[in-house]
């Protein structure tokens, strides 16, 4: 995607106008052209001196499967969650909702989303008292009272997602981790682990594609990072982790008949977890043997919770991630992937996954990482026990009955946010000032905005990050019939609600909308598009007029 911010245009602060009902319309041809369903209103003339978002049809890169997500399952650290029903209670309560997210988001030109197994408690981890927690040791888990790959892969059919699997990295070693690719994939009959799986009743193999090799080794809080089982230097030595990941990939490949892809953890979201030479040695000495690294982004900005300060972290990783790509680049000849194995719209614990602030800077991140080219990228967390605190839910506090915003955002940006990108301009936005916890200075626009196309159409996903409202002209570049579906996502930060307000008008080339404070604005762009509808619209909930909460 292309972006031009030239200097801030002036700012019309306005109402929206020209809500309607939302009408569900079919595609009518009338002597080659669509018509127009009667009562859909005009879109406004564009404004002179206002910020300009332009859609080409040209294809400017491809999106990859950014909507998957993670199960957060701490049972294997301790005792305290051993009062969960994990069974009867989670994993039932949230196999039908989490299998119908996954529906949702799918696109029939991509893999399933993928639900990752595995984080800080696979490579084990560093307790608050400077103790070492032993991590997740698969073959032990299948004798009971811990979920067996067997129990995740019986759950990973049941809501109809693709595998995605961490080893632990941190207090297992590299045979033990082939042996689970082995139980995993395996066909031979006279391997060991094949033998135990067909035992356990699974004849034919899981042919888990996606693995990972252990889980943020760049972090001083996990278990390897010190030292590894062996006594011997941890992944604080970049040298001591690149002879590991290499011992690791070799004898992990080595045991799946099938071809697998092979990620390992690299860097913090910031890149400032090793020294810029020893990650390009990290990068030049590892990738003959991977297909690609890991990071995980949790944004934090300098001065706490005020939103005008989160909302130009989504910002700031797309420009982190040029960088990565650029050093990455610069480090081997082989193309390597990048995967964003744990994310969330804001870090934990008081804001993550509850409140309209995340709900908004997903939306936003999902731009980034549709144009920066990241090959999976895995929100964390899809779901949690009812009843546990935090954010680690697409549902407020686990309950499957009660959405958090979260999962409106990206269920309704999965549908608007097609496998083929457009080539996007951006011009004339205002810009805003922010800093990260670690105290780096950025400028970003206040607008971010992206141009895509699936098999129902063409689509704009437009984000205005400030707490103002915006007006902003959009330029369509091809041409536009029937009617332009204009769905707006909303409401105060700190909402755990999201208000969705759907409208339909006729179609134009060029028009003004008026953007909503910390609003999402999802485009469809021509006729056919009932498929494409937020899935929110046409429940019969009235949405309230500035978009705060819902009414009714």
């Amino acid at each position: 995607m292309k972006r031009m911010i030239p200097v801030a245009g002036v700012i019309v602060v306005a109402i929206l106008v020209g809500l309607g009902a939302l009408v569900l319309a079919r595609r009518q041809i009338q002597q080659g052209a669509a018509s127009v369903p009667p009562g859909a209103p005009r879109l406004q003339p564009a404004e002179a001196g206002q910020p300009t978002i332009r859609c080409n049809s040209e294809v400017t890169g491809e999106r990859e499967e950014i909507f998957s997500t993670a199960l957060f399952m701490p049972q294997w650290v301790g005792t305290a969650h051993d009062d969960i029903a994990w069974e009867t209670g989670y994993l039932d309560e949230t196999a039908k909702a989490l299998r119908s997210y996954f529906r949702d988001v799918s696109s029939p030109t991509l893999p399933r989303p993928y639900l990752r197994f595995g984080h800080q408690p696979t490579d084990g981890y560093i307790d608050s008292s400077g103790a070492l927690r032993t991590g997740y040791h698969w073959k032990e888990a299948l004798s009971g009272g811990q979920w067996s790959i067997d129990d995740y892969m019986a759950y990973v059919y049941k809501v109809e997602a693709s595998p995605q699997v961490v080893v632990n990295f941190g207090t297992a070693d590299a045979a033990d981790a082939a042996d689970l690719v082995a139980y995993s994939n395996g066909t031979d009959p006279d391997d060991p682990m094949v033998g135990l799986r067909r035992q356990r009743g699974h004849i034919e193999p899981y042919s888990v594609e996606v693995w990972e090799i252990g889980n943020e080794q760049y972090g001083h809080w996990e278990a390897g990072f010190y030292s590894y089982p062996d006594g011997s230097i941890g992944s604080r030595d970049p040298d001591a982790y690149i002879r590991r990941v290499n011992e690791f990939a070799t004898k992990m490949r080595a045991r799946s008949p099938s071809p697998i892809k092979l990620y390992a953890p690299l860097t913090n979201w910031e890149l400032n977890s090793y020294p810029d030479a020893a990650l390009r040695s990290i990068i030049a000495n590892t990738a003959g043997n991977l297909d690609g690294y890991t990071i995980h982004y949790y944004p934090l900005p300098a001065d706490g919770g005020a939103p005008e300060m989160w909302a130009g972290m989504s910002h700031l990783l797309g420009e982190k991630l040029k960088v990565l790509k650029q050093t990455i680049q610069e480090s081997t000849s082989k193309p390597m992937e990048i995967a964003i194995t744990e994310w969330a719209g804001s870090a934990f614990p008081t804001h993550m996954g509850r409140n309209w602030l995340t709900g908004l800077l997903m939306v936003d991140s999902y731009i980034a990482q549709a144009e920066q080219g990241i090959s999976i990228a895995n929100y964390f967390a899809s779901a949690t026990p009812r009843g546990v605190p935090g954010g680690y839910s697409f549902w407020l506090d686990g309950d499957p009955s009660r959405p958090a915003p979260t999962l409106t955002a990206a269920r309704e940006t999965a549908r608007h946010l097609g496998p083929q990108l457009l080539e996007t301009f951006l011009v004339g936005a205002p810009t805003a000032k922010s800093r990260s916890y670690i105290g780096e200075e950025f400028d970003f626009p206040v607008l971010s905005a992206l141009c895509s196309e699936g098999l129902e159409g063409k689509n704009l996903v437009l984000v205005n990050r400030s707490l103002s409202p915006q007006v902003a002209n959009i330029e369509i570049g091809f041409p536009v019939d029937g009617t332009i579906r204009i769905t707006t996502l909303g409401a105060t930060p700190q909402a755990e609600s999201v208000g969705v307000r759907c409208s339909r008008y006729e179609a134009a080339q060029e028009f003004s909308i008026e953007l909503a404070p910390f609003s999402a604005t999802l485009l469809a762009l021509g006729s056919g598009r009932d498929g494409i509808g937020a899935l929110a619209c046409g429940t019969g909930v009235e949405i309230s007029q500035d978009l705060r909460t819902p009414v009714g």
